[in-house]
């Protein structure tokens, strides 16, 4: 037993007669509620708190004299010290009255809490002195029992037992369901008790494993606290959603020291199922030039045949054909069918050929309902072969602008980065004609030799001889060495000029997400890549402009990481050549003047955490201080920043712009669509912008919200700044399961005044290529000869604006020879058709009308990927595409695409292509219009909201399908968006400096579509300086 004594001063006041009445006033008189203060059977986790309420029941104050004292020795009975005046009546606390007098008729209250420390009874007490002169030392008793609780979990006689079992935590369980298939479901109900004599607190109840989605509980959450001798029914609903075994851990928790009651769960699905073994294949490490390979069993694990359709190696993306993995030999040749227990036995081989990480996936097609399109992830590791390796510090070495007869020097760095000693080494200059030479040598004598890690500097001096052209030669080692090492040496005259570089990537104070890096990777710029599946890739393109009047020279382009976010991963690298530049496709450390140079970054996210980088692009432009941390001269940077998802909900798009907007307004709604290419259905937790301010939802659906496999889910957000500065925020979207979060960046840009300008400095393209991909399943005939009908509607707007169009046909059918992605050949044999056509409109119409039969199984996604990849775009569909000219695919079906190729697949290929990407726009329906069926294809939807495409139903009108295809393709050449919504009468538009009157024949304001339209014959030409100056109205 202990005792706890908690004592309080209280000053005695003196009675009084009452108010000349005769009567003798009583005092004050204390009254403590509840006397004695019991907390029966707690437990150690729950415990419990009481209120303790004093009450003056007498007609004089009472005054507290000293502040209670507690003494206790184990810490059961606590009290925080406070004592709060209360209304007597309803118990609510009464602010500014004092808390150390209590007047008559008034009250104070204080509570103490009791947690014990073991089982057994509990004792102390609450020591009142008072100014009560019937009892001036009152001593309240305070008891506590300290109890365990007893988990127990019962599963009824029924279709899951055939009689009554009970478990506690600790002892194996196990509930068994029956074979289902896969759209049944059974329920067994459970009865969760409290056998102890103390209440269970912190109950909860969930269920964890691969197949956890196959079973659900009912209700989904239980009640925290189950008091003594209480029971309540949980139960478990199994519906199969793979076939073959479906197994999943029911854990309920509790404050029950014995632990946690885990339940195993187990049925079967009566279905097909493929189980690959193993499920990730990994070849290991292999030499650059050598073969390896390993073994793969596809088993058909479910209850039912397993037929396999069709198998293929493709890369990491799963996208186009691998050139390192192959099938070497397979127990099976596709199409064939394996019994339940049956196994296929593969041998994959990898030939090692480029240094790095390499992935691929083995593609297989099956008939198992839960993944017809499953891929097995294979990964190897190429490493170079023992031996020495020289590599420079730099492949190319710039000194810059070098006047005539001066003379300038640079420092060449090589190391031997291998684990061999490199022998036999000679250096040279080659090229150059003796401009060029070695003024300091590291070495005394020849040939010479470096150690693994040794690094030698050769310092090269350059005497120019006033020549008008760039000079370039070459440092050359050679020796007991696979291939030559050369360093590029470059010098540039004075040409009395100089270049200037302009980098138009939004600025911002730092990186989004600055907690993934330690400052030494931040820059102004911003390259947001948005969340990316772990193992995808995604790769963004930045501009570098030469603004001056000369060229530049492209010294360095490199990409750093922000190691301590992932000291094994590099997640970004260049998708384009190092120290190089694109410009027209070609790769040049040259920058002529007016030019536009593109770095290609390439983002693959090894770890599904946030990771921070750096491009570094520096040139001989010294106009601007130098972004890089180490002070190189002429050095711009971008900060890259990318999340890796562990996940498969896919935002579209995957940042939002609002642009310029006035502060105290607000942008126009833009949305962002939520896509589940998974296979389970996923729950969407949370939506929430952080920081929070000016990015705001309008629109959202209440949470949770299922997203079940294909489905799309929208939200609505606005910009509303409140003062002037770039905002930028994160959009995150949290699942359960939890699959990370998924980010959605979020850009604005706060203004004072309502005036802005646009500015289109080269003009509007007036190219753009099409591609129709065509369903020529028989189901289609209908729908084709509509199709038909609406081809001048469709072709209209291209042919009033006069564009340079090219249209381009392909049908679903990836297995008949002749079709499987290949262009399908017009009236006159040409392989597309474009302006030079005589009749475009009715030579489109003849084209869909000779199209060849397709199979059933529709397969478009496959189809424009082939079309658009190699070998066909530089074999049969060579020439096609154009560079520089919008590419748009309107994808024709009546069925749901059934590709291997997932959607996120096929969105990261849209992404990635020039130029900036692509639009598709799905017309899309059921097989027969007007039978009630679901018309959505959910595949082809969601590549058409994640590319801004428009959704259209094939059952309406064809030809307003048609029209808004036509107006949203080609008029959109004609018209020229603006940011904002204007205000109509304040625009003004420029055309090479010249102001263009609004009216007809010339341009007019399409509030509609916020765009200012030219006519036909008042088109700017290609090249042309289009100025629009305007107000911003005011949301």
């Amino acid at each position: 037993m202990r005792v706890v004594v908690l004592g309080a001063m209280l000053t005695l006041a003196v009675g009084c007669l009452d108010g000349g009445t005769g009567l003798r006033d009583v005092g004050p008189v204390l009254k403590v509620t509840p006397d004695p203060i019991v907390f029966p059977g707690q437990t150690q986790a729950a415990g419990a708190t009481r209120q303790v309420v004093l009450r003056n029941e007498g007609s004089a104050r009472l005054v507290l004299l000293e502040t209670p004292l507690l003494q206790a020795s184990t810490g059961e009975f606590t009290w925080d010290g406070r004592l709060v005046p209360i209304d007597c009546r309803t118990g609510v606390e009464r602010p500014g009255l004092a808390s150390d007098r209590i007047d008559p008729g008034e009250c104070l209250a204080l509570e103490i809490a009791y947690r014990p420390v073991d089982t057994g009874p509990d004792e102390g007490s609450l020591l009142l002195h008072t100014n009560d002169r019937s009892s001036p030392k009152l001593q309240v008793p305070v008891r506590g029992d300290g109890v365990v609780p007893a988990l127990t979990v019962c599963l009824p006689a029924g279709p899951c037992a055939e009689a009554r079992r009970c478990a506690r935590p600790g002892e194996a369980f196990e509930v068994t369901f029956p074979d289902l298939d896969l759209e049944s479901d059974q329920r067994c109900a459970l009865e969760v008790h409290n056998d102890g004599p103390g209440a269970l607190a912190s109950l909860e109840a969930n269920v964890d494993g691969e197949e956890a989605s196959s079973f659900e509980l009912l209700p989904a959450a239980v009640p925290t606290r189950l008091e003594a001798g209480a029971s309540i029914p949980l139960t478990v609903r199994f519906h199969p959603r793979v076939g073959g075994t479906n197994r999943a851990l029911l854990r309920i928790g509790s404050d029950d020291p014995r632990g946690e009651l885990l339940l195993d769960l187990f049925g079967r699905g009566d279905a097909p199922r493929l189980c690959p073994d193993p499920s990730h294949v990994d070849f290991g490490e292999v030499v650059v030039g050598e073969a390896a390979e390993a073994s793969l069993t596809l088993r058909s694990c479910g209850l039912r045949p397993v037929a396999v359709e069709a198998w293929a190696m493709r890369d990491g993306n799963g996208v186009r054909e691998s050139d390192a993995f192959s099938l070497e030999t397979a127990s099976h040749t596709p199409p064939f069918t394996l019994a339940p227990g049956e196994e296929a036995e593969l041998v994959l081989s990898f030939v090692a050929s480029r240094y790095g990480t390499v992935l691929g996936r083995f593609m297989v097609q099956s008939n198992d309902p839960a993944q017809r399109q499953m891929g097995v992830p294979l990964r190897a590791e190429a490493a170079f072969p023992p031996g020495c390796r020289l590599e420079p510090a730099a492949w190319t070495v710039s000194y810059g602008v070098v006047a005539p007869n001066e003379t300038a020097e640079r420092t060449v760095v090589l190391a031997n980065v291998g684990d061999a000693p490199c022998t036999g080494l000679v250096a040279e200059i080659a090229g150059g004609e003796g401009r060029f030479r070695i003024s300091q040598w590291p070495v005394d004598h020849f040939p010479f030799q470096m150690d693994p890690g040794d690094a030698l500097s050769f310092r090269v001096a350059y005497h120019s001889d006033g020549r008008p052209d760039a000079d370039v030669a070459r440092l050359r080692l050679t020796g007991d060495i696979e291939a030559p090492v050369e360093v590029e040496l470059v010098a540039w005259p004075d040409l009395s000029s100089g270049c200037h570089i302009s980098i138009p990537t939004p600025i911002a104070e730092a990186n989004p997400r600055s907690s993934c890096t330690d400052g030494t990777l931040l820059s102004r710029r911003q390259g947001t890549f948005g969340g990316v599946a772990v193992g995808a890739t995604k790769v963004k393109r930045y501009e570098i402009h030469n603004v001056g009047p000369s060229a530049c020279f492209i010294q360095r382009v490199r990409v750093q990481t922000d190691h301590a976010t992932s000291p094994s991963e590099r997640p970004y690298s260049l998708a384009s050549p190092a120290d190089r530049v694109l410009v027209d496709g070609i790769a040049t450390s040259i920058l002529p003047a007016g030019a536009v140079g593109t770095v290609e970054v390439r983002y693959r996210p090894g770890l599904a955490e946030p990771s921070c980088g750096l491009l570094e692009i520096v040139t001989d432009d010294g106009t601007e201080a130098s972004e890089c941390s180490d002070g190189t001269p002429g050095c711009r940077t971008i900060g890259l920043f990318g999340i890796g998802l562990d996940g498969e909900v896919l935002p579209a798009p995957e940042e939002l712009d609002f642009g310029a907007v006035q502060v105290g307004c607000a942008s126009t709604e833009a949305t962002v669509s939520l896509y589940r290419s998974g296979v389970e259905p996923v729950q969407i937790t949370a939506l929430r912008v952080v920081p929070a301010g000016a990015f705001v939802f309008t629109s959202r659906p209440p949470l949770p919200a299922q997203l079940d496999p294909g489905a799309m889910m929208t939200l609505g957000l606005r910009y509303a700044p409140t003062g002037v500065g770039l905002d930028t925020a994160t959009l995150e979207i949290e699942t359960d399961p939890v699959v990370g979060v998924t980010p959605v960046m979020l850009y604005g840009q706060a203004v004072g005044s309502a005036a802005r300008t646009e500015v289109y400095a080269n003009g509007r393209s007036a190219a753009v290529d099409v591609l129709l991909v065509i369903d020529n399943s028989g189901s289609m005939s209908d729908d084709i000869a509509r199709l038909q009908g609406s081809a001048d509607r469709f072709m209209r707007r291209a042919l009033e604006l006069g564009l340079d169009f090219r249209v381009g046909l392909v049908t679903t059918d990836m297995f008949t020879a002749g079709q499987q992605g290949r262009l399908q050949s017009f009236p006159s044999g040409a392989r597309w058709l474009d302006r030079t056509d005589p009749t475009p409109p009715a030579t489109l119409s003849a084209a869909l009308g000779s199209l060849p039969p397709g199979v059933g199984t529709e397969r478009g996604i496959a189809a424009f990927m082939a079309a658009l990849s190699e070998p066909l775009a530089s074999t049969d569909n060579a020439g096609f595409r154009r560079p520089g000219a919008p590419l748009h695919i309107i994808v024709v079906s009546d069925e749901e695409d059934q590709s291997i190729e997932t959607v996120d697949e096929a969105i990261e290929f849209l992404n990635n292509l020039p130029p900036d990407g692509t639009t598709l726009h799905a017309v899309v329906g059921p097989m027969a219009c007007g039978t009630g069926e679901e018309a959505r294809r959910m595949r082809y939807e969601a590549l058409a909201s994640a590319t801004g495409g428009g959704i259209y139903d094939l059952c309406t009108d064809f030809g307003a399908v048609a029209d808004a295809l036509s107006e949203g393709i080609f008029g959109a050449l004609g018209g020229y968006p603006l940011s904002q919504p204007a205000v109509a009468g304040s625009i003004r538009v420029y055309v090479d400096g010249q102001e263009v009157p609004a009216g007809a024949g010339a341009w007019s304001y399409d509030a509609a579509e916020n765009r200012i339209v030219f006519d036909a014959g008042a088109t700017p030409p290609p090249g042309a300086t289009v100025v629009i100056e305007y107000d911003a109205a005011c949301l």
